[in-house]
């Protein structure tokens, strides 16, 4: 197994990227030919990689199970198989919802209205499908680490 140092950096290192993701912003235009708006919107981004990983991690226990039963290993029933649930805090600020909204006119008469929200609306996936993936993850950890010893008389 990896040691605790270096899984809280693979986990930190995930979290901060759902962080810096989980935002939206859109504008408005409001001209004489109609209203016209563009929105650039990361915040499903997590949520699309928090199940990409979670199925990733539910296929790579399921192999590493496999060749348990194939090898006769046995894992004790007392071994804790998942991890630390402590990690699941760092996807705390994911639960924050922020919203500014600011509007302009500019020189022709055009009115502009930028919206920047972070959080809310697909961050709440995001936080639900990251926190399975990191469970996954370290349940994954666990289990290699146990693939390495020797089987148990049975």
């Amino acid at each position: 197994m990896k040691s605790p140092g270096k899984t809280f950096y693979v986990i930190l290192g995930y979290c901060a990227f759902l962080w810096v993701t989980n935002w939206s912003l859109s504008h408005t235009y409001d001209r004489d030919l109609g209203l016209i708006a563009s929105s650039l919107d990361l915040r499903g981004l997590g949520a699309f990689l928090g199940i990409a990983l979670s199925l990733f991690y539910l296929r790579q226990i399921w192999k590493t199970l496999r060749i348990f039963l194939d090898k006769q290993i046995r894992i004790p029933q007392t071994a804790r198989l998942y991890g630390s649930w402590a990690y699941l805090l760092l996807l705390f600020p994911l639960a924050i919802n922020t919203r500014h909204i600011f509007h302009r006119t500019t020189g022709d008469g055009t009115t502009t209205t930028t919206v920047f929200e972070y959080g809310g609306g697909p961050s709440i996936a995001s936080v639900l499908l990251s926190a399975m993936a990191i469970m996954l993850y370290q349940t994954h950890l666990t289990l290699k680490s146990h693939q390495t010893e020797k089987p148990e008389p049975a």
